[in-house]
């Protein structure tokens, strides 16, 4: 065999080689992904080497390949930071040259009144802008978050609000913005002048907030806030129970049930029912009318409230009238054919003994 024929068939052989490698190459580059990543959250300075490894995490195998195309592609040195949005079925290649373009705008999140922290967090996930519901709410109870207003956990400190973010910014970062939020609407509705003597029943502001938060879950409508605010403060005043359905509710997230079915002897500091005062913290976001109404509720005799079938509530001020108030819901529910909701007009019975019975929520 001549040396000619030898060159020429190692030069085959090699070129059907880096074929063989191209090939594999590319399809672990370019071959749709079973099991890729649905976004990633790359932080300002991210080095390129951790960005291939996020996008390869499901698949080590294709990192170093994938690794190679970016270099010699270029964009190696165009990775931008932010909150990227991925197709889980992309190809590696797919992903790396989205994080190349660079995160889309700022999405838009609304947080409504009435929203406790679980709801933020599955409408902050929906939104792109925390990876897990569970990590924001961590996140939330941590004092080190909220260690400038002297309490551990963010449920009821974040504003009712439309919120931008930008993309770069960090769920610590979302959460600060969030409690800023409230922070102005406080400072709008109680202001600081002569706040203290504005108080009632010898309440802190935050113990105010508790009360405007009850008042969100508790209230049929707008226009009554203050007048079920001024339940709430007249039994504080007789150092009664609240007997709020809304906080147990808050206790038992999973209950589904009516008012009077609830277990009103649970040992929880949210069981309203056991014990006079109000519960360690509040219990949703209130709103501008909620608090306003718990800061400087009307005067007035009455003690409980029940709901009317009609969307709003009805007042009474002794356990007679509210006993009959309840027969007349009832009646009026049973009259329709239809079952009574499970926010309905159903007493709790003070755990207490004494008269101060649950003030029923809607």
């Amino acid at each position: 065999m001549s040396a000619t024929k030898v060159v020429l068939g190692l030069v085959l052989l090699a070129e059907v080689l880096a074929m063989l490698f191209a090939a594999r190459w590319a399809e672990a580059v370019w071959a749709p992904s079973r099991e890729g990543v649905g976004s990633l959250a790359l932080p300002e300075g991210v080095k390129y080497r951790d960005a291939v490894a996020k996008i390869t995490q499901r698949d080590p195998r294709s990192q170093s390949p994938l690794a190679w195309y970016g270099r010699l592609a270029g964009l190696d040195r165009r990775i931008r930071p932010g909150k990227h949005s991925l197709d889980p079925k992309w190809a590696p290649a797919q992903a790396l040259e989205s994080l190349a373009m660079g995160a889309k705008g700022p999405r838009r999140v609304t947080l409504f009144p009435g929203y406790g922290l679980r709801d933020c967090a599955r409408s902050l996930e929906r939104a792109g802008w925390i990876e897990a519901a569970t990590h924001f709410l961590r996140a939330a109870s941590r004092e080190a978050v909220v260690n400038g207003v002297g309490v551990t956990s963010l449920e009821g400190l974040i504003a009712a609000d439309t919120f931008l973010f930008d993309e770069t910014e960090t769920d610590q970062k979302v959460l600060q913005t969030l409690h800023e939020g409230w922070r102005r609407l406080v400072l709008t509705v109680a202001g600081t002048e002569d706040l203290r003597a504005r108080l009632r029943n010898g309440l802190t502001l935050y113990d105010t907030i508790i009360l405007a938060s009850i008042l969100q879950k508790e209230a049929g409508s707008v226009i009554e806030l203050g007048t079920a605010s001024s339940v709430f403060h007249n039994r504080l005043r007789k150092n009664w129970p609240l007997g709020s359905a809304a906080t147990l509710r808050y206790a038992l997230p999973g209950f589904v049930g009516e008012d009077s079915e609830l277990p009103i002897g649970l040992k929880s500091p949210f069981n309203t029912s056991r014990k006079p005062g109000l519960p360690p913290h509040p219990i949703c976001i209130p709103s501008a009318q909620a608090l306003a109404a718990a800061i400087s509720p009307p005067k007035t005799d009455y003690l409980f409230f029940v709901s009317d079938g009609e969307g709003g509530l009805s007042f009474s001020k002794s356990l007679k009238e509210h006993h009959e108030l309840v027969k007349v819901y009832r009646q009026k529910i049973k009259s329709r054919g239809s079952p009574a909701s499970h926010f309905s007009a159903g007493t709790i019975p003070d755990a207490t003994g004494s008269d101060g019975q649950v003030s029923s929520s809607r």
